[in-house]
């Protein structure tokens, strides 16, 4: 690690920064909102046997979950599925655009400056497009992965067209050969494609403030995450871990209190009978799951994005800048930020 840089005192200004501009909050909202960071999710599941008549043994497996008219609906799946696309196209580039305004925001404290939100979204916007082809440098790799897993799993979803009298008779040999595939795939996956998505995201996060900081391209961008990170790797991980071990204990103090209004819902979704106790809990949950998801993950997101910016600023200004003069935006024209 780099000795000139006193981490404890960069980790407690941006807990301060955070705490008193409470605009980078609610553009920590905002980026929750599209971007999903900090999400607690509550699943509740009860098994029961399925009562399968003769009648329905010709039918394909989906008709037992989707009615014998599961065909009529496919449009309607369609539908859903291109509107779940248009959305993670629209929350994407939207996302981008709060993260940059985000980091000018922060920019803009560490200069003593006024946070003004139309402004840090108006230069955020100017340079959308880069921030666009940076996010999708590391969108790219996760496509793949999706891929590969239809790919794996698509003999064993063709399984719900097929007649459940058909299915009972495969030979055990039959249905374990359409499952070996995605059974192969899933440890490469946890070995090779989780470890490449945060080496990933980590590129991501300083490209990001290469390209609003230092007005720099795609590639070059990336080119200057890459050093950095290289020359920093031992504050770079200390901050991963930091903010991973924040974003785990906000959420798992969060899970206890939305299981206690959540379980009754799924009990009463599972058994048909609804109380005024379980109606209460349904209308509590909501507005709780939205407050920590927007609420709390807003925090986490406005505090990590003041970390990794004032984290950046430290190493550029500790290192020679990539071209012959120092980003304008980053050095004020009497002196230096103290960080």
């Amino acid at each position: 690690m780099n000795t000139d840089i006193h981490y404890s005192a960069l980790l407690q200004e941006a807990i301060r920064n955070v705490w008193s501009h409470k605009k980078l909050w609610v553009l920590g909202m905002m980026a929750a909102f599209f971007t999903g960071q900090s999400n607690v999710n509550v699943n509740y599941e009860t098994r029961q046997p399925i009562d399968v008549t003769p009648a329905q043994l010709s039918q394909p497996m989906i008709a037992l979950f989707l009615g014998e008219n599961w065909q009529q609906l496919i449009p309607l799946f369609v539908g859903l599925g291109a509107l779940a696309i248009a959305w993670m196209i629209v929350a994407f580039v939207l996302g981008t655009w709060v993260q940059g305004a985000q980091i000018e925001a922060v920019v803009d404290v560490v200069l003593d400056k006024e946070v003004i939100i139309k402004t840090v979204f108006g230069r955020s916007w100017r340079r959308i497009n880069l921030l666009v082809g940076i996010g999708l440098v590391v969108f790219a790799p996760g496509l793949v992965m999706l891929a590969l897993i239809a790919v794996t799993l698509a003999p064993l979803l063709a399984t719900f067209l097929r007649p459940m009298q058909e299915l009972s008779q495969l030979e055990n040999d039959a249905m374990f050969s359409m499952i070996a595939p995605f059974l192969c795939l899933a440890p490469l996956l946890l070995c090779i494609g989780l470890p490449l998505m945060v080496i990933l995201g980590m590129l991501q996060v300083f490209a990001q403030r290469a390209c609003m900081i230092e007005y720099l391209g795609v590639m070059a961008a990336y080119r200057r995450a890459v050093g950095l990170i290289r020359r920093h790797l031992g504050h770079t991980l200390l901050t991963l871990i930091i903010l991973f071990a924040f974003g785990a204990l906000l959420a798992g103090s969060m899970a206890l209190p939305a299981m206690i209004f959540w379980l009754p819902v799924a009990q009463a979704m599972q058994s048909g009978v609804w109380t005024a106790g379980t109606v209460i809990s349904a209308l509590v949950f909501a507005p709780f799951w939205l407050g920590i998801n927007v609420g709390l993950g807003g925090l986490l997101s406005a505090f990590g994005s003041t970390l990794w910016t004032r984290l950046y600023v430290t190493f550029v200004l500790n290192e020679e800048p990539p071209t012959d003069s120092p980003p304008a935006n980053l050095l004020p024209s009497s002196s230096p930020p103290t960080l």
